[in-house]
């Protein structure tokens, strides 16, 4: 919520934000419910949300470098290189 009330004051939210809404075609006045909208989500919903996305046959995960985030920056042209391992 903090980036939300944040990001509201820059132009580039608004332009990506109204760019956003013009291609998937959604109502743009939805970007200033955004906070009741949150504050509406219940127990119950994020519930629902979790047992219909987190099942048996979905992997949801974050790698961490092994170098940590500082070590993986982005030199100008090129692409982040990230070292990454899996611990069994």
């Amino acid at each position: 919520m903090n980036d939300y009330k944040t990001d509201i004051k820059d132009n580039n939210y608004w332009m990506n934000a109204l760019s956003k809404n013009q291609l998937d075609g959604s109502d743009k006045y939805e970007i200033l419910n955004y906070q009741e909208k949150v504050k509406a989500l219940t127990v119950k919903d994020l519930h629902d949300v979790a047992k219909k996305y987190l099942t048996k046959n979905r992997v949801v995960a974050t790698l961490m470098p092994e170098d940590g985030w500082e070590k993986a920056k982005k030199e100008e042209g090129k692409p982040a290189v990230i070292k990454a391992s899996v611990a069994n």
